[in-house]
């Protein structure tokens, strides 16, 4: 299973998304991303600015994030309900921890 890291920030935030370091916050989501998938290799976001949600498109690396994604092999078809709070336990896959989250961030 796949765990992400996020490193270390500085406590202050410059206001502009990005901290003291120069590197950008990751862009944590309030809810899953449910997505009919197919078998093969998937490279999921874990920074969340990508703009092809929920797949990886480089944004981490361009914006220096510190993050990279969470790739996986998939052998079975099916609905897949992808994390974007990126604290599941069972990453990539949502495991409704987002919930536990959602009063700290204003979300549901």
């Amino acid at each position: 299973m796949p765990i992400i890291s996020f490193p270390p920030r500085p406590a202050i935030a410059r206001g502009d998304g990005r901290t003291e370091d120069g590197m950008t916050e990751p862009k944590h989501g309030t809810r899953p991303i449910g997505i009919e998938e197919t078998p093969g290799k998937k490279a999921y976001c874990a920074c969340g600015w990508s703009a092809t949600l929920p797949y990886c498109d480089g944004s981490h690396a361009r914006l220096n994030t510190g993050c990279q994604p969470i790739v996986c092999e998939l052998a079975e078809p099916g609905k897949k309900w992808v994390c974007q709070c990126h604290r599941s336990a069972t990453l990539p896959w949502c495991d409704g921890t987002h919930k536990t989250l959602a009063s700290d961030r204003g979300g549901t």
